[in-house]
């Protein structure tokens, strides 16, 4: 079963703005979090999970900067970050977020800027991490690119973050040790959060 995860997310509806560049920090950290009662080490982005939401207006570039600060010895402490449903092409496709395919994961303490044109992609999305299982630590969050002019805009009783609806599986130990398992037998961990 899944836990069901309610936030209100730290980042503000997007409001009408010219076409440009969108910039956002994010702050890759481990923060001991207790989602279900249980506290563990989690992968965080400005210390929440799941991390805040990210807006951007159709036409603008997305510039994510990813400050990787992770210490746990006990999970991966390179990163990355993916940007899912968003399109890439030829011109873009190393800030597609695929470790070791279209980018180096960034290093511990170090950083790097995403610039992510986004053309006329609108709708709700997600990023996360891609590198190994750390989206299942926590590194995870929402993206939403609004459409200014959207016609229908007006039959959307209420549209900002206090709405958003995050599901996903919760364990109680980190990832790495049931990776391991997972690839030494074959039988899927089952989630903790029931």
């Amino acid at each position: 079963l899944s836990a069901l995860v309610l936030s209100r997310l730290a980042s503000g509806v997007a409001v009408k703005r010219p076409s440009g560049k969108k910039d956002v920090v994010l702050n890759i950290v481990n923060t001991h979090l207790a989602p279900d009662g249980f506290e563990r080490s989690m992968i965080t982005a400005n210390g929440t999970c799941p991390g805040p939401l990210i807006t951007a207006i159709k036409g603008e570039t997305l510039s994510v900067t990813v400050n990787n600060q992770l210490t746990d010895p006990t999970m991966r402490r390179s990163t990355s970050l993916d940007f899912d449903g968003i399109f890439f092409n030829t011109s873009n496709a190393y800030d597609e977020g695929t470790p070791f395919v279209t980018t180096c994961p960034i290093g511990p303490n170090a950083s790097y800027t995403y610039d992510v044109p986004l053309g006329d992609q609108t709708g709700t999305f997600w990023y996360h991490s891609q590198l190994s299982v750390q989206y299942v630590d926590g590194l995870r969050g929402p993206l939403i690119i609004y459409d200014p002019e959207d016609p229908l805009a007006h039959l959307y009783d209420v549209d900002d973050e206090s709405t958003i609806i995050q599901v996903g599986d919760h364990w109680h130990n980190s990832t790495l040790p049931m990776l391991a398992g997972y690839e030494a037998t074959g039988i899927v961990p089952v989630s903790d959060s029931g």
